[in-house]
């Protein structure tokens, strides 16, 4: 395994033997409500569920920046276009909390390989290692 994000009590790494060469979409995984998530990847016109980041939203209480679960199950590209899809390198930084409270099951989340892995931003992208 890889150690992908790390904060100071919690990591999300890539599963074992993950990612995959044949597969260019990835997914956050819950295993168990008291479980770490991990990195798994996934074909692309899977559908599934989604994490949208939110900005100065009620449903952040406090917090400017959170992000939720959908309820729906979208392939990839169309989860890109319903919400703003969580990028874990940002959501990382102010909530840990919610990834730690997350449902099991798996969730898009914007990171795509395509010669190589990288967050999907955009215009811009940020090019990751495995």
């Amino acid at each position: 395994m890889c150690l992908y994000f790390s904060l100071a009590s919690f990591s999300i790494d890539w599963a074992a033997n993950e990612p995959k060469e044949d597969s260019h979409c990835a997914v956050l995984r819950k295993k168990t409500k008291d479980s770490n998530p991990e990195l798994i990847s996934a074909d692309c016109d899977m559908q599934t569920r989604y994490l949208c980041t939110l900005e100065n939203d009620i449903a952040c209480g406090r917090r400017t920046k959170c992000f939720r679960s959908s309820v729906s199950h979208r392939t990839w590209a169309t989860a890109r276009k319903e919400c703003n899809v969580t990028e874990l390198p940002d959501a990382m930084l102010e909530d840990a909390d919610d990834l730690k409270e997350l449902a099991p099951g798996l969730y898009w989340v914007q990171l795509r390989q395509q010669s190589s892995w990288y967050w999907q931003t955009g215009m811009n992208s940020l090019q990751i290692e495995t």
